[in-house]
């Protein structure tokens, strides 16, 4: 019996002080949606192509209408929402906002990166052995 794909909704840090951490943070981003993929499901992480479009004068720059417009209807669609922990003492307000977003839909599972490997292996077993 094959293992149908889910949905998972990625975010984490994006935003930093400098271009180093930045580009640390989209690397853990993009592992973090890799792993997703290697274990047959879906990453959603609309965090990385939105930090871009925020530079487009013509779109909004505020976090909430991001969030509202953009990856709440994404979220939808997602069966886990996988997190990448923030540094100690900083946390976007976009990730606070990404999570309430995921509670009022109410689709699933929060998953601290560290543990996503760990959580979608567990669902691809339960299936193979039909105890899901």
């Amino acid at each position: 019996m094959g293992v149908k794909p889910i949905f998972v909704y990625i975010t984490g840090p994006y935003e930093a002080t400098n271009p180093t951490a930045k580009a640390h943070n989209i690397q853990n981003l993009s592992l973090v949606c890799r792993r997703v993929l290697v274990t047959g499901h879906i990453p959603i992480c609309p965090v990385l192509s939105a930090m871009d479009w925020k530079k487009d004068p013509r779109l909004a720059k505020e976090d909430l209408w991001w969030v509202e417009q953009y990856f709440k209807p994404l979220m939808k669609k997602c069966s886990a929402f996988c997190y990448v922990r923030s540094p100690a003492g900083y946390q976007p307000e976009r990730i606070d906002l990404e999570k309430a977003a995921w509670k009022e839909v109410g689709n699933g599972k929060f998953i601290l990166s560290d543990f996503i490997l760990d959580y979608l292996l567990n669902i691809n077993k339960d299936a193979i052995l039909g105890t899901r």
